[in-house]
């Protein structure tokens, strides 16, 4: 699959892999400043952003989709950054494809299963009416079930208007509601694989928990946790 990336700055290689129902876009600002000392490339995975919509989706697929850009792009040692199902992207490809990557860092999430806790989410997504002219009257919608507003509007960046009128979702909501459990499955991480990597965490989040901790760190050598207070 030819996923839709964008490169910017130069110097040694970081690739940039977003969250759930995120895309390249959510990390521009990120990017620019990274950019000054780095080559940044910021990929849309599989059913996000700009990339090609498939039927199938799991954490194989994303990692060899990102493997053959890197190898189409001639880029090896690479230092990947995922946040959320990114870093497990990340961490899949770390695995299986150890030529291409030289560090990994993951940010607020750690290799193990989770519950559930975007059903409701995608159900209310799949519950509105985009035959409008407005993206207040969808966001309007979208609140009932959904209070946060910055949520809803991260959620709303993946409207795009069609030319008939009204909008669609970027993203391939149906594949991802379908195979959701795929997402919540566990990146089997080898005892012996020794890897540079830095875990970034915030202080009041439960993705990484003290437990994870302590696993990362007897599972990892040499593994970084850095917790930012108050986040």
């Amino acid at each position: 699959m030819n996923l839709y990336h964008k490169i910017i700055g130069q110097g040694e290689p970081i690739i940039i892999l977003h969250g759930l129902f995120g895309n390249s876009d959510n990390w521009r600002s990120i990017a620019k400043v990274l950019a000054e000392s780095y080559q940044i490339v910021l990929v849309d995975l599989r059913n996000h952003g700009r990339s090609p919509h498939s039927d199938h989706f799991d954490y194989n697929l994303m990692a060899e989709d990102v493997a053959e850009l890197l190898r189409s792009s001639w880029m090896y040692g690479v230092t990947l950054l995922g946040h959320s199902m990114g870093a497990k992207v990340a961490m899949q490809l770390a695995v299986r494809y150890p030529e291409l990557v030289k560090r990994m860092i993951s940010i607020d999430m750690s290799y193990r299963a989770y519950l559930p806790q975007h059903i409701e989410i995608m159900e209310a997504m799949r519950a509105l009416d985009l035959d409008t002219e407005h993206r207040r009257v969808i966001d309007r919608q979208l609140s009932q079930a959904i209070e946060s507003y910055a949520i809803r509007q991260f959620l709303l960046k993946n409207l795009k208007r069609k030319k008939e009128g009204g909008f669609m979702w970027k993203m391939n909501l149906e594949a991802i509601y379908k195979h959701y459990d795929e997402i919540l499955k566990p990146i089997e991480w080898p005892e012996d694989y020794e890897l540079a990597t830095l875990f970034i965490r915030g202080e009041a989040s439960d993705y990484i928990t003290k437990t994870d901790i302590e696993d990362i760190r007897s599972r990892i050598q040499g593994a970084k946790i850095i917790t930012i207070a108050q986040a």
